[in-house]
């Protein structure tokens, strides 16, 4: 199914949706594809407002350091592009624009340092943040769709009394996503992008989210208990153990495989794949609740576009 193809139906099935809004939440684990989904709604069709809530969270934060250290950011800002300064502060990454002579990016490093030295986080996402959001899309006659990873459910519907609130489980699995992940991350790190993806974004979610089982009532891929273990193996010695003496050395390529040690991988590890599970083959069977599956395994984020307005048009 091609682009054109698909946002021919996404144009009629605009129609319908206006008159009764909905709120549809994304869940899914990381590198999942969530973000791709957000992108191609937000292409095809007008009538959503989107809410990334890792953009809401940097531009929460960015706002929050400014307002403390409002000369030192302005500094910041003339030798590092302002999307990155999070990147500079909290991981010591510092990518500076070309066009920084010395003294731009010596002045900018002390101001860093006036940052960095407090070791704190300034401004952090809350729930009400995201509950601002969604009333500015609905105000605007929009949709919404939650690029989600922190939201109670609960607590939106309990906001938003009159609104349909959906929970759209995006799957993807563990294969998958580690693939995704590390096409991300080896995406040259510059002045347009130093958010990387962290192990434990990856391997933590997706335990909390997903079971092991030997059978399931969805079209999702087979797999064996060797496999997965194998993967938890090779990927143990990219990661540091307590009791290693770590030094980071380069951070922009470090710091995304040793926030995450072993222990904590192991543990993820024996939370996946429990002594119950002895047949094979195996599933990837999500934990929780949701209105609708959108299974993204072998989808385009423009093909998953269009399952997933399907599927909320059913709802209505």
């Amino acid at each position: 199914m091609n682009k054109l193809i698909v946002a021919i139906l996404c144009l009629i099935y605009q129609a319908s949706v206006i008159c009764n809004p909905t709120i549809a939440i994304l869940i899914g684990s990381g590198s999942t594809g969530k973000t791709s989904i957000a992108s191609a709604i937000s292409k095809i069709s007008s009538d959503w407002y989107i809410i990334e809530e890792d953009q809401l969270c940097y531009k929460l934060e960015r706002e929050a350091i400014y307002d403390k250290f409002p000369e030192e950011f302005e500094i910041i800002i003339k030798a590092i592009n302002p999307c990155n300064v999070l990147s500079a502060i909290q991981n010591d990454i510092l990518l500076f624009d070309e066009s920084a002579d010395e003294e731009t990016i010596n002045a900018a490093k002390l101001a860093l340092q006036t940052i960095t030295s407090f070791k704190r986080r300034y401004r952090f996402i809350t729930q009400e943040d995201v509950f601002q959001e969604i009333d500015k899309g609905l105000k605007q006659g929009k949709n919404v769709l939650i690029d989600d990873w922190f939201l109670n459910v609960e607590n939106v519907k309990i906001n938003f009394p009159d609104i349909k609130v959906l929970q759209v489980f995006v799957y993807s699995s563990l294969f998958s996503c580690h693939k995704r992940f590390k096409q991300r991350n080896k995406k040259p790190i510059s002045n347009l992008d130093a958010a990387r993806r962290m192990y434990g974004q990856l391997i933590c979610y997706y335990v909390d989210l997903y079971k092991l089982t030997n059978q399931s009532d969805h079209p999702f891929p087979e797999f064996n208990k060797q496999q997965i273990k194998r993967w938890f193996e090779k990927t143990s010695k990219k990661v540091r153990s307590n009791e290693d003496d770590v030094s980071l050395g380069d951070k922009a390529h470090a710091v995304y495989a040793t926030e995450i040690t072993r222990e904590i991988l192991n543990a993820c590890r024996d939370k996946l794949i429990t002594y119950d599970i002895e047949e094979e083959p195996v599933f990837f069977e999500p934990r929780m609740h949701y209105d609708i599956l959108l299974n993204y395994e072998n989808l385009t984020p423009e093909m998953a576009t269009f399952l997933l307005l399907q599927n909320i048009e059913e709802f209505k």
